[in-house]
């Protein structure tokens, strides 16, 4: 196949504060199943919100510059998520984790979907974007799709968002005694849009990734960061992307921002980061980080990297802010 195709979720609820999160006492998971979400396509009952989600994502794939047509989407309604989907893909699950204060109220929610085209066996197939982040690879070989993921993650009292994506896929290119791994990063955050006071803006996104930790061998595979993108000032703002290569492999990958970026790679801990940040002086709503790196691992080995993602939020002064934070369990 090519590349991961994200759809996009909307969902009620979501983040709390630090102070809120440590109170809370339950943990809740609900997994909706393709075959759930395919009989809910057709559910006359949730007419009315699937069409909604679907205007909404319309409207924001618009905003991105991607012009579509409305018969080339679908939506479902299950247990009070929508979930928005290009046709021609398979949305493999939507994870709804919910954190509850001991009196019951929801504090925080992450919902996060996993998609992948059809034709997942295509390895030359060229990615689709969508809202959920403009850098999927395009146009790439040598290198096959392994996995990829995209978490939302959003707050009940501002209604920002965060969502984090990742991909990985495994190159052609190999030695007798390393295999190398291709990993995809980005994360785009959108402020509260309030229409009877200054908005949110984003100020600041951070993204990162390094090798698991915490499970047996899961990261302890990785021998080496091998090459990284983007270099510094190396994003080409007129074409909003940047080159990635490596033995065999190549491809393109588009960014959000290539403006107020600073990577910071790391060969000793043989990890990956790229901060956008317009400090005291901001403007703008939604905005985005994007990074890849090529790592290699000893051979035989497949192990995972894991990733941390937060955005500032900013409205009037750089006083008033709040933030959003997300980082996997192997972090």
């Amino acid at each position: 196949m090519g590349a991961l195709t994200c759809g996009t979720v909307f969902f009620v609820m979501p983040t709390a504060h630090a102070a809120e999160a440590a109170s809370a006492t339950e943990l809740t998971t609900n997994v909706i199943s393709w075959p759930q979400l395919e009989a809910a396509t057709q559910s006359v009952a949730s007419t009315t919100q699937r069409e909604l989600a679907k205007v909404d994502f319309l409207l924001e794939q618009a905003r991105a510059g991607r012009l579509l047509d409305a018969t080339a989407i679908d939506a479902a309604v299950v247990d009070g998520i929508a979930t928005v989907w290009e046709k021609g893909n398979v949305v493999d699950n939507v994870r709804v984790d919910t954190l509850r204060k001991p009196d019951g109220e929801e504090i925080e929610q992450d919902v996060a979907i996993q998609t992948h085209p059809a034709d997942a066996t295509a390895e030359d197939s060229a990615a689709s974007s969508t809202n959920l982040g403009l850098e999927t690879l395009e146009s790439f070989s040598g290198a096959t799709w392994l996995s990829g993921y995209c978490t939302t993650t959003g707050q009940a009292d501002h209604k920002n968002k965060l969502t984090s994506c990742y991909q990985k896929y495994r190159l052609s290119t190999s030695t007798s005694t390393r295999d190398y791994f291709y990993y995809n990063r980005w994360a785009t955050a959108v402020g509260e849009d309030i229409s009877w006071a200054p908005d949110y803006q984003t100020t600041r996104v951070d993204v990162r990734s390094r090798p698991w930790t915490g499970g047996t061998g899961a990261g302890s595979g990785v021998a080496s960061l091998t090459n990284y993108w983007p270099k510094a000032a190396q994003n080409n703002c007129s074409t909003h992307s940047f080159t990635v290569s490596y033995g065999a492999f190549s491809g393109t990958v588009p960014i959000q921002d290539c403006e107020e970026l600073t990577p910071s790679p790391d060969a000793t801990v043989k990890s990956m980061r790229i901060l956008y940040d317009q400090g005291s002086v901001f403007n703008g709503r939604v905005h985005g980080a994007d990074m890849s790196l090529i790592y290699a691992t000893f051979k035989g080995s497949n192990p995972s990297y894991a990733d941390y993602s937060y955005a500032k939020f900013c409205r009037n002064t750089y006083a008033d802010c709040t933030g959003i934070a997300r980082a996997d369990s192997g972090w």
